[in-house]
Parts: C-alpha cells; sequence; structure tokens
C-alpha cells in the first residue's frame, strides 16, 4: 500500500523510471539470449517510445495554448539546431548551403524561415 504522504510522479520522473527499466532489461536480454527477455525488453521499448512522444505532443500542445512567440521559436530553434547539427544555413556568399540545397526536406522548411 502506498504511502500517503508520498507525492506524485512527475512526468519526467515515470520517463526517467521507463528508460532506466528499457535498460535494465537490455542488458539482461545481451547476457542471457533467451527469447523471453529479448520480448521483454521490446515490450517495454515500444511502451517507453510510447510515453515520450506523448510526452512531446503534450509539451507542444501546451506551447501551442500559451500562445507565446518567444517560446514557439526557442522550440524550433532547438530543433533546427539539431538537425542541421550547428552547420550554417548559408555560405560566405550568401548563398543557401549545399547540403540545403540538394536536400528538399529542408529547402522547403527553410524557404518559409528566410
Amino acid at each position: 500500500m502506498a504511502n500517503q504522504n508520498e507525492r506524485p510522479l512527475t512526468t519526467l520522473a515515470i520517463l526517467r523510471k521507463c528508460k532506466k527499466r528499457t535498460a535494465i532489461l537490455w542488458k539482461r536480454w545481451r547476457l542471457s539470449g533467451s527469447p523471453e527477455d529479448k520480448l521483454a525488453y521490446s515490450t517495454a521499448a515500444v511502451g517507453c517510445k510510447a510515453l515520450i512522444n506523448k510526452f512531446h505532443a503534450a509539451r507542444e500542445l501546451a506551447l501551442i495554448r500559451k500562445n507565446n512567440l518567444g517560446s514557439y521559436y526557442k522550440l524550433v530553434n532547438s530543433k533546427i539546431k539539431s538537425n542541421l547539427n550547428g552547420a550554417a544555413l548559408r555560405t560566405a556568399n550568401g548563398q543557401l548551403h549545399p547540403i540545403l540545397v540538394k536536400s528538399p526536406k529542408y529547402l522547403i522548411t527553410f524557404s518559409v524561415i528566410m
């Protein structure tokens, strides 16, 4: 039975526990090699991935409801930096970087911003 004075777990604590459990199951599967351990790991990994997706969706929905342009740009810039690994969008002479020109995915995204 749970203690009455215990605080409920936060979302990040739940995600941390999920990732830790997945890591333990992965290690157990790698050491034993049994199909049962692999199934347990796979099930935990899928469940953890679903929790992470749900967390990100809730965070983005909260950002939309917040209606704060600065927070929106902060999120967008963090995603841009992670996708490009810190690469410059334009060369020294002002042209789009050759990688962006070859990749239509990035070109469509950044043609709106620039």
